[in-house]
């Protein structure tokens, strides 16, 4: 049986390169942009000669937190909740701020994961929004649209997402121009065997990423119940949902919600996003606490993006 090959060790001069691109960045506090045009070298290479530089141990970072808060509360929570990462943000009055600093989180995280190539899969929110404008230059890669388009703003269209992505250079982009729930089932089939909506629902079964915001059902702390029938309202309450993601429904142990609902539902499904390897769940807002606990509790989130009140009642409350 073939053995893996260790890690090559790096040379002196790759050493000496390493420790360059570091003094530059966090002594002189030079972008990567700035550090590329100095040293003649792409930016991407600048990223991954900082990661190296901390792996190999080149570069250590001492974090003086204040207030003597609790360091570990984003493992502990991460291991509370039965998921891989949890990254915290600081809690603002102004949700405008908020929304942003959760965006901005989930956009770092995101440059942490994804290689050249990714399917990233974004559906429609105020928390999922805002990550756009913090993306860096990527590498060639896809974004594609995972729930239809709920409502008239267009600030919060999947499709006006996928615009702003569209004038990255390297970046290709699918949409889907159908709303997420449709009048009726037979009119969410049709829309489905739409061959520009079909072309798009094909890509979901393939994501490497995908971004999802969370809408709490109970309390009601979303933006679909308008566009839900007074039945299909009626039957969630009997079933006991709590949370919501693209159209599909869950209760407070995390399980997801059969109801007539989902015939007319025009978005990812629950098996395509358990395919996925990395579903990052973007949502802030006490009164959301039940239904981010719910989401994480599915089976289906790899990283919840928060903020630090919530991440404490999560933490520190039971359902």
């Amino acid at each position: 049986m073939k053995q893996p090959s260790r890690p090559a060790t790096p040379d002196r001069a790759a050493i000496r390169q390493m420790a360059e691109v570091s003094r530059l960045h966090y002594v002189e506090n030079l972008s990567k942009v700035e550090i590329s045009e100095r040293l003649s070298m792409s930016r991407f290479k600048v990223a991954r000669l900082l990661d190296e530089a901390q792996r190999s141990g080149i570069v250590k970072i001492t974090i003086q937190y204040p207030f003597n808060e609790d360091l570990t509360i984003h493992r502990d929570l991460a291991q509370h909740l039965g998921i891989e990462h949890a990254i915290l943000v600081p809690s603002n009055q102004d949700i405008t701020i908020e929304r942003d600093l959760l965006g901005k989180a989930a956009a770092d995280y995101f440059t942490e994961i994804m290689d050249e190539g990714y399917r990233v899969g974004i559906s429609w929110g105020r928390t999922v929004a805002p990550i756009v404008r913090h993306l860096p230059e990527l590498p060639p890669m896809e974004f594609v649209q995972i729930s239809g388009v709920v409502g008239n703003d267009p600030s919060l269209s999947p499709v006006q997402i996928l615009a702003k992505l569209s004038s990255h250079e390297h970046l290709t982009t699918k949409a889907v121009f159908a709303p997420l729930l449709a009048n009726s089932s037979e009119a969410a089939d049709s829309l489905k065997n739409e061959p520009s909506v079909s072309a798009t629902l094909s890509v979901y079964q393939n994501l490497d990423v995908a971004f999802l915001s969370v809408g709490s059902w109970s309390p009601s702390i979303n933006q679909l119940e308008p566009y839900i029938f007074e039945d299909e309202i009626l039957e969630l309450n009997e079933k006991g949902a709590v949370a919501e993601i693209g159209g599909l429904f869950f209760d407070q142990a995390g399980q997801m919600i059969d109801t007539t609902l989902n015939a007319r539902r025009i978005s990812i499904t629950f098996d395509e996003l358990k395919h996925c390897p990395h579903v990052i769940a973007v949502a802030g807002q006490l009164g959301k606490t039940a239904a981010i606990r719910a989401i994480c509790a599915s089976g289906l989130v790899n990283c919840l993006v928060t903020t630090d009140e919530v991440g404490y009642a999560l933490l520190h409350d039971t359902p």
